[in-house]
């Protein structure tokens, strides 16, 4: 083999090897650039999760007209959960069967609040 084919070989190996690199290179970079945007997605999903509630109780005096349910959707927030067993907790806390709440009386309702 001639001496410029073997120089021309050795030069083509280099630069190959300097395109590993680079590729190295690449390959470190899109993988930081790929768990930085997980990161980013987990701290704000983590964000959204530590948005809690605060369980309160109020006591409410029952106007004429008053139902159980309508009072229950002045204070139900979705974040609590299922409406209807927010109404039955509702129902226990007060010891009511049905909607039977009288006018005059006051029932204890608890209710939900961001932190």
């Amino acid at each position: 083999m001639s001496k410029t084919i073997r120089n021309t070989r050795k030069h083509i190996r280099r630069k190959n090897r300097k395109l590993s690199g680079n590729r190295k290179i690449m390959l470190i970079a899109s993988i930081m650039i790929t768990l930085g945007i997980c990161l980013s997605i987990s701290i704000v999903g983590s964000a959204k999760q530590d948005h809690e509630l605060n369980e309160y109780y109020n006591s409410v005096l029952i106007q004429p007209g008053d139902t159980l349910t309508d009072i229950a959707k002045e204070y139900y927030v979705e974040e609590s959960g299922d409406f209807n067993s927010y109404l039955e907790e509702i129902r226990a806390l007060n010891k009511i069967d049905g909607d039977n709440i009288h006018a005059g009386n006051y029932i204890t309702i608890k209710y939900y609040k961001s932190a």
